[in-house]
């Protein structure tokens, strides 16, 4: 009988074992996974974050000019203030100063259309403090060139001004890597 509980106990220890040194096994395969899972996704991050860093500085510099172009459009606005009225084939509409013309409707559009384009194409590469940003830069864009088309002060004009001074901000930021520790997406978005 004791041969009995001998092939029995040693079958059991045996088993018992072998089921031990799986689990172990298994175990220490994913805790080696959960870290080589980690150091790849710190490694795409990383990349992540270079990926698109010479499109963003295109992106970045291409609506920096559009800002630009919004104040030269302000300018010749003011400028053609200053010249006065001109005359009625050339005027634009009745709802606007004499002094605007179908041209700086043109330029005023181009500019309107250019910033929006631009900050679609933001949305998409850009961490959202930017993508953010040059969305109500564009937006008061239009609120600041519709007032100086139809001659009101454009009271708004020097947050205008402060938002973009914000924005150049948080495009070096971006740029230099400083964003994306605080944004919660890999590729912008």
């Amino acid at each position: 009988m004791s041969n009995v509980w001998t092939v029995i106990i040693s079958a059991v220890a045996a088993l018992s074992g072998v089921s031990l040194g799986q689990w172990l096994q298994a175990r220490r395969d994913t805790v080696q996974y959960q870290r080589e899972r980690e150091r790849e996704t710190r490694q795409w991050y990383r990349e992540d974050i270079h990926r698109f860093t010479s499109e963003k500085r295109s992106a970045y510099a291409e609506f920096l000019s559009a800002l630009e172009m919004c104040e030269r459009c302000l300018d010749h606005l003011a400028q053609a203030e200053d010249r006065g009225p001109v005359p009625a084939e050339l005027r634009l509409s009745e709802r606007y100063l004499p002094h605007v013309t179908k041209q700086h409707e043109d330029e005023y559009e181009a500019v309107d259309r250019r910033l929006n384009d631009l900050c679609v194409y933001l949305r998409l590469i850009a961490p959202d403090d930017v993508s953010d940003l040059s969305e109500s830069i564009a937006e008061l864009w239009w609120e600041v060139g519709d007032d100086a088309m139809h001659g009101r002060s454009p009271e708004s004009l020097n947050t205008f001004r402060a938002m973009r001074r914000k924005l150049t901000i948080a495009m070096t930021a971006d740029l230099e890597g400083q964003l994306y520790s605080n944004s919660d997406h890999s590729l912008g978005r």
